[in-house]
Parts: C-alpha cells; structure tokens; sequence
C-alpha cells in the first residue's frame, strides 16, 4: 500500500457507484419461496448481524503496543485529516422471517462514501431461505439446507459484503467496517478482504461496538477479577474523548490470525468501541497529499 490520496474523482464513477445493487435472481428466488406457502412463526423481526463470538486461541500472545496506558484524542486533528483523504463506512441492516418450514433473512448492505463533500451510497439486498428440510431443498432450488442457519448465513453475508466493497469502493481511501477482523468462521474471509482491499490502497478499520472479550482484563493482574469484560473496563477508566494503548493479538498456532486493536469512548454515556486493524494495515506507512 502506498496511500497517496488527491481526492479527484471523476463525476461518471460517483454516478457509476450512486445506486441499488439486487442479488442476482432476486425476484425468481421470492417467487419460490411464496410458493412454498410458508407458515410464519411471528412477523418479521429486524436483527443485528450475528458475528462470531470472540472465541481466540488459548494459545494466543497478547503484547500492548504503547507504553501509556490512556491516550487523549483531539477530534480537531480527524476533522483536518479527513478534508484530506477519501473515506467510507460500511454496515448491514437484516430483517429475519421465521417459518415453521425454516428460516428467510433478508439483507441490505450499504457502503456510504464521503466525495467532494457529497455522500454517496451504494446498496445491495440479498435474500435467502434457509431449512434442516432436505425435502424442501429438493423441491426448490432457492432453498439452502443448513444444520447452523447462524454459520452459513455468516458466510453468505459475507461473501455478499466482501463482493460490494471490492467492486464499489473507490481506492486510495479509508473504510470503515462494521463488525471484527478476527471471529469464528469469518477470520479468513476477512483477512482475504483485507489484501483485496490493500491491492486498492483501501485502508480498513473494523469496529465493534459489542463484544464479551476479556483479552486486557485476562492479561493483566491489576485488572483481573475488577471487571466484567474489556469493554466494561474500557468504559471505566476512559474518558470521553480518550482510547487505550494500542494490543496486538497473535494466534501462536495460526499467525494469520492476528490483529491491532484499542479501545475508545467518544462521548460521555457511550459505551466503548473496540477498534481493530489487521497487522499488514498497522504496518502501512501513510503519504498523504491534498
């Protein structure tokens, strides 16, 4: 990754980008499900994306990067930073719709991209029909069958995520994703959307806003036993405006496995996000230019 931004973007591309996405065969694949004449358990429900828990490896090194411990940080300085890069976000919305025959979520996924002071999104909507009915999965092609709807949906939201932030995001910008880097099934998907995204001079930061890991906490005598999780922690000693020294986390079994992250609380009463950067991303040298 080199990192050299300078912002001009042709005015074709932002409107190539400015636009509704439908899975392929989006309609055809409804159609096949109504025909099942589905018997709802409850109305639709809108769900967050159900990641992976923070199950790490027991054979994991944790090391702080940064002596301190508590870090002020001046907005002033992003505010500055920012009118000098492009930069993204991307996040999910999911209603869910569960049958006694299975289970159909539907997905929209959005990047928004911050152009010449123009926001511009890009959306994508995916459906899908899950079942433990290998009969109905031989009566329709639109019905996948599952023994873990919560691990195969994983996967195809995020084949679907990872297929829009490749083809839409502009290079030379930052993105910011919502959900981890490292969890369960979707470690290498994301580490594999990493170095796409690098071949672009995209720079991702994973943010989570929800987690039970106690990797600090655990590592540490002086906080073992106090709290109830990182972020619990995280809330406690931080102030507004203030994040944590930077952690690496490394998986001794698979190094791939590994990652640099902090803790930051924004604004007083909100809980703390924990920031995440894939050690090739923590590594890059910026250049930027206006």
């Amino acid at each position: 990754m080199r990192f050299i931004t300078n912002l001009l973007i042709d005015q074709k591309k932002i409107d190539d980008i400015n636009r509704v996405i439908v899975q392929d065969q989006f309609h055809e694949q409804l159609e096949a499900i109504r025909q099942i004449n589905l018997n709802f358990r409850q109305r639709p429900s809108i769900t967050e994306q159900e990641f992976p828990p923070d199950v790490l490896s027991s054979q994991a090194l944790l090391n702080q990067i940064e002596p301190v411990m508590i870090h002020d940080c001046d907005a002033r300085n992003g505010m500055e930073y920012a009118k000098s890069i492009l930069f993204s976000g991307y996040d999910e919305s999911k209603a869910k719709f569960l049958a006694l025959e299975g289970e159909a979520q539907l997905t929209t996924h959005v990047v928004t991209q911050v152009i010449k002071a123009e926001i511009v999104p890009t959306c994508k909507v995916s459906f899908y029909f899950y079942s433990k009915s290998s009969l109905l999965e031989q009566q329709s092609n639109y019905v996948k069958y599952s023994n873990d709807i919560t691990s195969d949906s994983n996967l195809d939201y995020i084949h679907d995520r990872n297929e829009l932030l490749v083809s839409s995001v502009f290079g030379d910008s930052v993105l910011f994703i919502d959900g981890p880097l490292i969890g369960g099934n979707i470690s290498g998907y994301n580490l594999r959307l990493v170095g796409l995204l690098h071949q672009k001079n995209i720079l991702p930061v994973f943010i989570v806003k929800n987690s039970e890991s106690s990797l600090v906490i655990d590592n540490s005598p002086e906080f073992r036993g106090k709290y109830n999780s990182d972020l619990h922690w995280a809330y406690s000693v931080l102030k507004p405006g203030q994040r944590s020294a930077l952690f690496q986390y490394t998986d001794q079994i698979n190094h791939s496995n590994s990652k640099v992250f902090c803790y930051i609380k924004p604004f007083y009463r909100v809980t703390t996000q924990r920031i995440e950067f894939s050690v090739p991303s923590f590594q890059t040298k910026y250049n930027i230019h206006q």
